[in-house]
């Protein structure tokens, strides 16, 4: 009985001792777990930024009072690496002393187009509608159609003339520009065929007359006929075309005969020479 009790008080002896430190342990865990500030109490940062291209960073900046916050020791970061034109969001993880997240939004602004270059190559009246062929860059890099830019709806011409295209910026541009796209009048294609020379004696005890046809005129385009020649034996009727070659007209006699239209709405003036020659 006595052994009994012994090792009873022995026991409660033990347990006298080892409660104190087992509740000072607690507590000082208590205090370690308590010392960590939540990362969500620091004031952040993120620069804003323009875009230019290339992937970019914005600079965080994480303090907490005066006290500026190192990364990869008091936090990480996440989210601020980007590329284009947008609102993002990043992502602040308390680390070390610090507990918790936060976040912070920043931009990348679209970029103006100041320095973006607006070409539409012109062309000739053909006939047909002609659509024009623009073409946008920034630097060395071709903008693309319904990605970085939209059209007018009107790109297209089919008389010849002028027409204004307004180039409007999305995406990681912003802004408007515009481009004249030109259709320039055709040249006419006048083909003049007759009689080009006769022998001195074939004319020398009798005249002769040959007649020119005037073909290939499009656009309703009016032509007139002038001529110069060498010799009083030559002439031409301004009104036809007709030469006359009067007898007698010596070998080396020659006329250059002129055609010309006048300009038209989608054609320019355009002149052509025959030359009849006495041989």
């Amino acid at each position: 009985m006595v052994k009994a009790l012994k090792k009873v008080l022995a026991v409660l002896f033990v347990l006298a001792v080892l409660a104190p430190a087992t509740v000072l342990a607690a507590e000082a865990d208590k205090v370690n777990s308590g010392s960590k500030k939540g990362i969500n109490t620091t004031s952040v940062t993120a620069s804003n930024l323009t875009y230019n291209g290339s992937t970019q960073t914005s600079k965080v900046v994480v303090k907490d009072g005066d006290k500026v916050l190192v990364a990869g020791t008091d936090y990480t970061v996440s989210g601020n690496v980007n590329r284009n034109a947008g609102t993002y969001t990043v992502t602040i993880t308390g680390m070390g002393n610090y507990t918790g997240t936060t976040t912070k939004t920043y931009k990348i602004a679209a970029k103006a187009t100041t320095g973006v270059k607006v070409t539409a190559a012109s062309k000739t009246y053909n006939g047909r509608k002609q659509t024009a062929k623009v073409v946008v860059k920034d630097g060395s890099k071709t903008l693309k159609l319904g990605t970085d830019y939209t059209l007018s709806k009107v790109t297209y011409r089919t008389g010849a003339g002028k027409t204004k295209i307004v180039v409007t910026f999305k995406g990681n541009y912003k802004g408007t520009k515009s481009v004249t796209f030109t259709v320039n009048k055709a040249k006419q294609k006048i083909t003049v065929k007759g009689t080009t020379s006769v022998k001195a004696k074939a004319v020398k005890k009798r005249s002769r007359s040959y007649n020119l046809s005037v073909r290939g005129i499009k656009g309703k385009a009016k032509y007139t006929i002038s001529y110069k020649s060498n010799s009083n034996k030559i002439s031409v009727n301004k009104r036809t075309g007709k030469i006359t070659v009067k007898k007698g007209a010596k070998k080396g006699s020659k006329v250059r005969i002129y055609i010309k239209t006048k300009a038209t709405s989608n054609y320019k003036a355009t002149t052509k020479v025959f030359v009849f020659t006495v041989k």
